[in-house]
C-alpha cells in the first residue's frame, strides 16, 4: 500500500535563482537573454522580477532581458532585435561601431519601414528608406558604412561639431571630401549641406575646424587678405596656423585644451623680438565675435563689413 505521505507522481519545483553563469550562457554572444529562454530554465515570472528588482537583471521589453547594468553593446544588441530583420545601426551609433565618437545614448537604429518598434530612453527609432546607404551586414552589431554613417550624423551635430567631424575623418585617412563630396551630391537632404559642401570642396590647407571657421567667418566676409596657412617662422622654425608675412603678423588658432598657456606666452616673446606680432584667437572669437576679430585683425575697420558689423 502506497504511504499517503508521498506523490505518486513527483512535481517539479520552479528553481528560486539562476547563477550568473548560467544567465551568462543564455545571453549568448550579444548578452541579450529572451524570458522564454529564462522559462524553460525554470525560472517563474516572480523569479524574474525580483531579479530585475535586485538588479541581476534589466527588462528591456516583455520578452527581451539583458544582464544588468547593460552595457552599452548589450543595449545595442536589445535594439536590433526589436528593429526586427534588417534593422542596423545609423548615424552616432554607427560611428561610433566604426571608432569615430564616443558610445553614447540614445542609440540609432534604421528599421524597415513595415516595423513600428517604440521608441525608448535609450534608443530612437528611425524609419526610412536605406537608399544608397551601404550596410556592413557582416560585421556585428549591424551597422551602415563608415561614409554614409558621417553624413547621416550631420543631422545630429550642430555647424560647428560638424565641421570638426569632416576634419577629424579626412585628417585620420579614414575617409576622402571627394568620397564623402559625392555622397552629399548623391542625396536629396543633407544637414549644414552649405558648409559642408563648401569645406569639402574647398578645405584644402585648413587643418581644423577653428581655421575653418576663422576662414569663412572672419576672412571673407570682411575683406581681409587670405592668410598664409601653416606659416613656418624662418628664424625659430615655429609653423603657426597662419601669417601676413609682409605685416609679419602670425596667426595662432587655439583650442584652450591643446596649449600650454606658459610655453605660448614664451613663444609670443620670442617672436615679439624678432619682430613678429603674435594674435590669439580662440573659437568664441572666430564663431561669437568674428567683426570685432576681423578689426584687430585690420588693425582698425576691415576692408568690408559683413551684414552682422
Amino acid at each position: 500500500m502506497a504511504s499517503s505521505g508521498s506523490p505518486r507522481h513527483p512535481v517539479r519545483m520552479a528553481k528560486s535563482r539562476i547563477t550568473r553563469a548560467e544567465l551568462a550562457e543564455l545571453a549568448a554572444e550579444d548578452g541579450v537573454i529572451t524570458v522564454e529562454s529564462v522559462r524553460k530554465r525554470g525560472i517563474t515570472r516572480d523569479i524574474q522580477r525580483r531579479m530585475v528588482r535586485e538588479e541581476v537583471l534589466r527588462q528591456f521589453t516583455p520578452a527581451l532581458l539583458g544582464l544588468a547594468p547593460p552595457t552599452w553593446e548589450v543595449r545595442l544588441a536589445a535594439a536590433l532585435r526589436l528593429g526586427g530583420d534588417g534593422a542596423v545601426a545609423y548615424g552616432p551609433t554607427a560611428l561610433a561601431l566604426h571608432g569615430v565618437g564616443e558610445r553614447e545614448l540614445p542609440l540609432h537604429v534604421v528599421v524597415r519601414s513595415r516595423s513600428h518598434p517604440r521608441d525608448r530612453e535609450w534608443v530612437c527609432f528611425h524609419r526610412k528608406d536605406l537608399g544608397g546607404r551601404k550596410v556592413l551586414p557582416n560585421l556585428a552589431p549591424r551597422r551602415i558604412a563608415l561614409d554614409d554613417s558621417v553624413i547621416d550624423a550631420l543631422a545630429h551635430l550642430d555647424e560647428i561639431a560638424a565641421i570638426a567631424l569632416l576634419t577629424r575623418v579626412t585628417q585620420e585617412r579614414r575617409t576622402t571630401a571627394a568620397r564623402l563630396l559625392e555622397i552629399v551630391n548623391r542625396r536629396r537632404r543633407v544637414a549644414h549641406r552649405e558648409v559642408v559642401t563648401r569645406i569639402l570642396r574647398d578645405g584644402a590647407g585648413l587643418e581644423s575646424a577653428l581655421e575653418y571657421t576663422y576662414a569663412v567667418r572672419v576672412e571673407r566676409p570682411h575683406g581681409l587678405e587670405p592668410m598664409v596657412r601653416q606659416y613656418v617662422v624662418p628664424e625659430t622654425g615655429h609653423r603657426a596656423d597662419g601669417a601676413y608675412p609682409a605685416r609679419r603678423q602670425l596667426i595662432h588658432l587655439d583650442g584652450a585644451r591643446y596649449h600650454d598657456a606658459d610655453a605660448d606666452r614664451d613663444l609670443d616673446n620670442r617672436h615679439a623680438a624678432l619682430g613678429y606680432g603674435s594674435f590669439r584667437f580662440t573659437w568664441s572669437d572666430c564663431w561669437s565675435t568674428p567683426c570685432r576679430t576681423a578689426s584687430r585683425v585690420a588693425g582698425g575697420e576691415p576692408p568690408a563689413r559683413c551684414p552682422a558689423c
